[in-house]
């Protein structure tokens, strides 16, 4: 019952997410440049975003060449750890959108081999919808993490 609902979700939240935002990246490693571990100002939360990106670069390389790494990063902190803008993260809205990664992320562990690409293309739809409406400016850097087509 449980995954049913965790379906559910999936296919109503990605329903909301525009194709074209799907921009398939036919290279393999995405030109990326990350800004600094720390530039002094950065909030628990955007380093753990950073580390989230940086991984999910690696899962995607992997996953590239038929392999599904593990994801080694506790990625539940997403709700506990400081943020920039504390009041985004106590709104109800974030907490929904973590929640919905978080299962994300629990279905891409469980899933085998067979179907890590589509559970990887999960995750980063997550993080899309998530920052699609809370925080916009990282969505040109989360397109990159998309497979391609």
């Amino acid at each position: 019952m449980k995954y049913a609902w965790i379906l559910i979700a999936f296919f109503a939240l990605t329903a909301c997410t525009e194709t074209e935002e799907q921009t398939a990246v036919v290279d393999s490693t995405p030109d990326v440049v990350l800004p600094a571990a720390n530039d002094g100002d950065a909030s628990e939360l955007a380093l753990l975003m950073r580390q989230m990106f940086e991984e999910s670069l690696d899962l995607r390389r992997k996953i590239l060449k038929g392999e599904k790494p593990e994801i080694s990063l506790d990625l539940a902190k997403i709700h506990t750890v400081e943020a920039t803008e504390p009041e985004k993260q106590a709104s109800e809205s974030y907490k929904a959108w973590g929640t919905a990664f978080l299962n994300a992320v629990k279905l891409y562990n469980e899933a085998p081999l067979s179907q890590s690409k589509e559970a990887y293309t999960l995750m980063v739809d997550q993080c899309m919808n998530c920052h699609g409406q809370l925080c916009p400016g990282p969505t040109v850097k989360i397109k990159k993490l998309y497979l391609p087509k």
